[in-house]
């Protein structure tokens, strides 16, 4: 009698275990999604700072070009420099032709003040975090002082700073592509600098990088996958022979490449 009594009341604790069991793993089932779903969800400002940096980074590309050419001193002179009747003239036309760059640069520090305080939550580095704030330093003095190139070359490295804090959310955009245009970029201004060896150490960079990369692109037609290494095996060799005007041309078509790379792995996602 006794011994059945024990079987019936071990029986009916094993019936409340198992619903209580079933009853945590759905409470754990709800939870999930939810967790799973903000983790997904970069921050506005993060999409923001990469379309800023981008889009200031051909705006001073053709800064660059207006300074340039067989009258260059006379240009550099009539940009930068007030003419004697606007001496003092703190609206002269040398300066409202820098508003837009200062003002992308202005929102530049907003985006970064709105991604920071995430950015460090997830884990963002003290020695990024640094950096980013030298570069974008770097930068704005460089824009409030018209240099282009000076200019170009800190809007890179503030670029590759900011690939750091993407990394630590979830893109579109892998880390790795960043990086390729990143070390295209400075292939290119390296090249302007008359850097030869700098830039083609920089044009080589992109390459190792863009083969570590291409075989995780399983969904990318491999005719475009060899486009764009054909283009960076192009922008090695222009580099080698040390021409500006090749090298100009190999970097653009591999950035052009690079961005309907882009486009093509945003519209998968």
């Amino acid at each position: 009698m006794n011994k059945k009594i024990s079987c019936l009341i071990a029986g009916i604790l094993i019936i409340i275990l198992a619903f209580s069991t079933v009853g945590c793993g759905n409470k754990e089932l709800e939870k999930k999604p939810d967790n799973s779903a903000s983790a997904q969800t970069p921050p506005a400002d993060l999409e923001k700072m990469r379309k800023g940096l981008l889009e200031l980074g051909v705006m001073l590309e053709k800064r660059r070009n207006v300074n340039s050419g067989a009258d260059n001193s006379e240009q550099q002179e009539k940009i930068d420099l007030p003419s004697q009747d606007t001496a003092g003239d703190k609206s002269s036309s040398g300066t409202s032709e820098w508003k837009e760059e200062m003002d992308k640069v202005r929102s530049l520090h907003r985006h970064w003040n709105g991604l920071e305080p995430e950015a460090v939550a997830k884990g963002l580095s003290a020695t990024v975090q640094s950096n980013l704030e030298e570069s974008l330093a770097l930068l704005t003095s460089s824009v409030e002082n018209r240099r282009p190139l000076e200019a170009e070359l800190a809007a890179n490295q503030t670029f590759r700073n900011y690939i750091e804090v993407a990394r630590l959310f979830k893109t579109n955009i892998p880390a790795n592509l960043e990086r390729v245009r990143y070390h295209i970029v400075e292939s290119r201004l390296q090249s302007n600098m008359g850097s030869w060896d700098k830039a083609e150490e920089e044009a080589r960079q992109s390459l190792t990088i863009w083969q570590r990369t291409a075989y995780s692109l399983e969904k990318i037609q491999r005719a475009q996958i060899s486009q764009m290494e054909h283009s960076l095996t192009d922008l090695v060799e222009a580099v080698q022979k040390k021409s500006s005007i090749l090298t100009e041309i190999k970097s653009e078509i591999a950035l052009d490449n690079l961005e309907q790379l882009e486009k093509k792995i945003k519209a998968l996602f």
